[in-house]
């Protein structure tokens, strides 16, 4: 049986039971701040193309009502 470690929930594996460091060693905690964070991952994603397009010249051309449901 093979066991995978992942970063977080959905995110990028950062060890398995075939690398060749045991886990809970130095360099399976390396492997693991070389990840980044969930925050890093999420840069450029969904929420945060929302939050650019809320700034955006099109956006506050829209009637005043729009805006107004949009309060983040």
């Amino acid at each position: 049986m093979r066991a995978h470690h992942y970063a977080w929930r959905g995110g990028p594996v950062n060890w398995t039971s075939s690398d060749p460091h045991p886990k809970d060693s130095p360099e399976y905690l390396a492997a693991y701040s070389s990840v980044g964070t969930r925050g890093d991952r999420a840069q450029g994603l969904f929420p945060g193309n929302n939050l650019k397009y809320l700034d955006t010249p099109e956006f506050n051309a829209l009637a005043p009502r729009t805006p107004k449901g949009t309060q983040i």
